[in-house]
């Protein structure tokens, strides 16, 4: 999955020392055309990757679904992303139950994260969760391509 994303034209970074700025698994930049992923297991931060966990994986399937959402909303790197699932509510309260989807949101609103960036948010934890690294690289080649 990882290669695929490369191929679409996304610098991938693991264990970079930006890491260490914050309390976070991963992370995509449209604007910066870069997805980085923070292993649960890292104890340094040089760019090299330690064994992957569950939550390391899902993580991955999380910032990829961003990069999706990004491509469909007029291309990569514009800074926009748009849901690509029909209801994102749905998705979460069936992949995430409802209780855990509404503590998603609410932690994204006290940050100050609006309604449509709380439904990017619920969609890729649904993603991160629930998806198939196949169906995933499908979305990439279908949207990013």
């Amino acid at each position: 999955l990882l290669r695929t994303v490369q191929q679409a034209g996304v610098q991938v970074f693991i264990n970079d020392e930006y890491c260490t700025k914050g309390s976070f698994d991963g992370l995509y930049s449209s604007k910066a055309g870069l997805l980085l992923i923070c292993q649960d297991n890292a104890r340094v931060y040089n760019g090299r990757p330690v064994a992957w966990t569950a939550n390391d994986l899902d993580t991955i399937r999380h910032e990829v679904q961003h990069m999706v959402q990004d491509c469909s909303a007029g291309g990569r790197g514009n800074g926009r992303l748009d849901t690509v699932y029909g209801d994102p509510n749905r998705l979460a309260d069936e992949t995430l139950g409802t209780s855990r989807k509404n503590a998603i949101m609410n932690g994204y609103a006290a940050d100050g994260v609006d309604a449509h960036g709380q439904l990017l948010e619920i969609e890729a934890f649904s993603v991160g969760a629930n998806t198939t690294v196949q169906l995933l690289e499908n979305d990439v080649e279908t949207y990013c391509f």
